[in-house]
C-alpha cells in the first residue's frame, strides 16, 4: 500500500495503526470470514429454493485494489464458499455499472442511437469511500443491436460522502475539546459521532451552519455549531481527489470529435446537490450535454445495480477466438515527437493506425523512426464488421493493448500472427531491423503473448488474467541505443515517421535509406554526430520541392548561427555550418538526378 493510497483513505488511519498487531489482524480476518459465511448461507438458501447451481462467482472491487488485494480476497471467498479459485473473477465497480446500464437501460442514456455509428459513455461511480470512472464505446451492428467495450483504463480516487462525514465528525470533536474545553473519553467520542450520524441528513455544503447536540456519560449536554464555511472546507477536502479526476476525464471526453459523448453519474455521494452542480458545470464548460444522474432514472432496486452488472459481466462471456471472429483487428499507432520552441518534445498520437492483423488477414508494416517516436498496438473490436477490408484503424474506436516504447532510429518491420484456438490462443509478434546494403531485415526479437478475455471490459488483452504481466510487457520496450550521441530530431513539420511499402525508399542498387556514400541517412562516415543547436539534416525521398525549401531554411538558420558572437563552440570541426550546407546541396543534387 503506497503512501498516496493511504492518504486517500483517512477513515482507516486508526485501523492501520494496529496493522502490526497480529491479534488485531486475526480478529479482522475472522470478521471478514463471518461476513462471508452469512452471505453464503443466504446464497445457499436461494439456490435450494430456486434449484440454482453456482458455476461462476463475480466480485466487484474498486479500481485502486491491486493484485495483492485480489489474491487475498479470492482466497478468502474460495475458502468460505468451497469454490475453485480459478472460477472467481473480479470486475471493477464502474465496469459493473456500465454493464448493468448498457444491458438494461441503454435507451434511457442515449437518444436516437441508430442515427450515429457509435457512442461514447463516460461513467462515474461516486461511492462513500471511493470514486471510480471508466469510458465505454457503444457500437451498433446492421440490426442496430448495441455492443459495448472499455476504452482506456479504469481509474479511481479515494474520497466521498463517508470521508466528508468523517471530516465533519472530527471537526465536531475538535470543537468540543478546544472551544468548549471538554475532555472526552473514547466512549463519549463514539457517542457523539453516533449522534452526528443520526442528524447528518440536514447537512449541506456551502448553505447553512450545522447544529447538533451530544451528551456526556454524566448527562451533560454538549452543543456543537459548525459554520457553513467549515462544512464546505470538509467537503472540498473529502472530494478533492475525485473532483480532480472527474475534471481530467470530462475534459478528455469533450475533446472527442464526430460523436455525441455522454456522462453517466451514479453513487450515493452523487446525490449531493453541491456535487451535482459542480459536475454539471464541468460538462457545460467542455461543450457536453448535461450529465445523466442514475438516481433520477426509473430504475428498480437501484442499490443492486453494481451487483447485477457484475453478474452480467461474468456471465456474458466470449472465448478469445469468438471475440476475434466478430471482426476484431490490431494495428500499429505512432506518437510522432516534434520539437517545440522551448526545446522540449511535443507530439500527438496519429488519428489512425495501420492494420497488422485480423483473424483472416495479416500485414507486414515497414516504417522509419527517428529514435524519438513512440509506438503501440491498439485494437478495434469490430473493424471488419463496420469497415470490411479497411487497412486502417481509427483511434476513437480502439483501446490500447501493448506499449512498444521508442525504437532505435532507423528502419523497422513489424508483423503479428495468431496460434491456438478457443480460449487457448497466443499472439506472436516479430520485429525486424533494416540496415544499409541489406535488402531484408534482420530479426530483432520474437515475443509470444497469451491472450485472455477481460469480462469487465468486454475485450481481449495480452498476458494472463489476474497475474502481474509488467515484466513481460517491459521487455518489448527495450531497444539497443546508438553508441553515438543521442540523435536530435529533424527541424521539420512533416512526419519523418511513416509507413512504407516493401520496395519503397530503395536505391537503384537495392540499398535502403542510404546516401551517395553508402551510409544510412547520416554523415559521410555514417555517424549521427550532434549538430549545433540540435539541427540535423533529414530528407525523405518524396515531395522533393518542400524538402529543398526546408534545406534552404536550414541553411539560413545555420548562417545566422555562425555569425552569432555568443554561439557555443562546435564540438566537431568537421560539422561546421558551411559543411552541413555543402552536404545538403550534395544530397539534393543526388536526389534530383535520381528523380530525373
Amino acid at each position: 500500500m503506497t503512501e498516496e493510497w493511504m492518504r486517500q483513505y483517512r477513515l482507516v488511519e486508526m485501523l492501520l495503526e494496529n496493522s502490526g498487531d497480529q491479534a488485531f489482524r486475526n480478529r479482522a480476518l475472522e470478521g471478514f470470514k463471518e461476513l462471508f459465511r452469512r452471505v453464503k448461507s443466504r446464497v445457499d438458501a436461494i439456490c435450494h429454493t430456486c434449484d440454482f447451481e453456482i458455476n461462476t462467482i463475480g466480485l466487484s472491487i474498486p479500481s485502486q485494489w491491486n493484485l495483492d488485494f485480489e489474491k487475498e480476497y479470492r482466497t478468502l471467498v474460495a475458502e468460505i464458499f468451497k469454490f475453485p479459485a480459478e472460477h472467481i473473477y473480479f470486475v471493477y465497480e464502474t465496469e459493473a455499472l456500465a454493464h448493468y446500464l448498457c444491458t438494461d437501460h441503454l435507451p434511457l442514456l442515449i437518444q436516437q442511437r441508430d442515427v450515429i455509428h457509435h457512442d461514447v459513455l463516460l461513467f462515474f461511480d461516486f461511492g462513500g469511500h471511493t470514486m471510480n470512472t471508466c469510458t465505454f464505446n457503444v457500437v451498433y451492428g446492421a440490426d442496430h443491436a448495441p455492443c459495448f467495450y472499455l476504452i482506456g483504463t479504469v481509474k479511481g480516487a479515494g474520497g466521498g460522502g463517508e470521508q466528508w462525514e468523517y471530516n465533519i465528525g472530527m471537526e465536531a470533536l475538535r470543537f468540543i475539546q478546544l472551544v468548549q474545553r471538554q475532555y472526552l473519553s473514547p466512549r463519549e467520542k463514539q457517542s457523539i459521532l453516533d449522534e452526528f450520524n443520526r442528524e447528518k441528513c440536514d447537512l449541506s455544503s456551502g448553505q447553512n451552519d450545522f447544529y447538533f447536540h451530544g451528551q456526556k456519560d454524566n448527562g451533560e449536554v454538549l452543543n456543537v455549531n459548525l459554520s457553513a464555511e467549515k462544512i464546505t472546507e470538509c467537503f472540498d477536502n473529502a472530494l478533492e481527489k475525485p473532483l480532480e479526476l472527474a475534471t481530467e476525464k470530462i475534459k478528455e471526453l469533450g475533446s472527442i470529435e464526430n460523436v455525441k459523448p455522454r456522462v453517466i453519474i451514479s453513487g450515493g455521494t452523487s446525490r449531493h446537490e453541491g456535487l451535482k452542480a459542480r459536475l454539471e458545470g464541468m460538462c457545460r464548460d467542455n461543450g457536453l450535454p448535461p450529465p445523466v444522474f442514475t438516481d433520477t432514472l426509473e430504475i428498480q432496486y437501484d442499490s443492486m445495480k453494481i451487483a447485477q452488472g457484475t453478474a452480467y459481466a461474468v456471465a456474458e462471456y466470449l472465448t478469445v477466438e469468438e471475440f476475434l471472429n466478430r471482426g476484431a483487428a490490431i494495428g500499429l499507432q505512432i506518437l510522432q515527437q516534434l520539437p517545440s520552441r522551448r526545446g522540449n518534445l511535443e507530439g500527438l498520437w496519429d488519428d489512425t493506425a495501420q492494420l497488422l492483423l485480423t483473424k483472416n488477414r495479416r500485414k507486414v508494416i515497414k516504417l522509419r523512426v527517428t529514435g524519438l517516436d513512440e509506438l503501440k498496438l491498439i485494437c478495434d473490436p469490430f473493424l471488419d464488421a463496420h469497415s470490411p477490408g479497411s487497412e486502417s484503424l481509427h483511434h476513437d474506436k480502439c483501446y490500447d493493448i501493448l506499449e512498444l516504447g521508442v525504437p532505435t532510429k532507423g528502419y523497422w518491420s513489424f508483423s503479428l500472427h495468431l496460434t491456438g484456438s478457443g480460449d487457448n490462443m497466443s499472439l506472436i509478434m516479430e520485429r525486424f531491423r533494416h540496415y544499409a546494403k541489406q535488402k531484408k531485415g534482420v530479426l530483432f526479437d520474437r515475443a509470444i503473448f497469451p491472450l485472455y478475455y477481460n469480462r469487465g471490459g468486454n475485450c481481449i488483452h495480452l498476458g494472463s488474467d489476474g497475474e502481474d504481466n509488467e515484466e513481460l510487457f517491459s521487455k518489448v520496450q527495450e531497444y539497443p541505443r546508438s553508441s553515438k550521441k543521442k540523435a536530435k530530431h529533424a527541424q521539420t513539420k512533416e512526419s519523418p515517421c511513416h509507413y512504407e511499402d516493401e520496395n519503397e525508399d530503395e536505391d537503384e542498387d537495392g540499398n535502403e535509406g542510404e546516401d551517395e556514400d553508402g551510409n544510412e541517412d547520416g554523415d559521410e562516415d555514417g555517424s549521427d554526430d550532434e549538430d549545433p543547436e540540435g539541427f540535423q539534416f533529414f530528407i525523405a525521398k518524396d515531395d522533393l520541392r518542400s524538402k529543398a525549401k526546408m534545406a534552404l531554411q536550414l541553411g539560413d538558420r545555420l548562417r545566422n548561427y555562425s555569425k552569432s558572437p555568443s554561439r557555443p563552440p562546435l564540438h566537431s570541426p568537421r560539422r561546421t555550418p558551411s559543411r552541413i550546407i555543402k552536404q545538403t546541396k550534395k544530397k539534393l543534387s543526388s536526389l534530383q538526378e535520381r528523380q530525373r
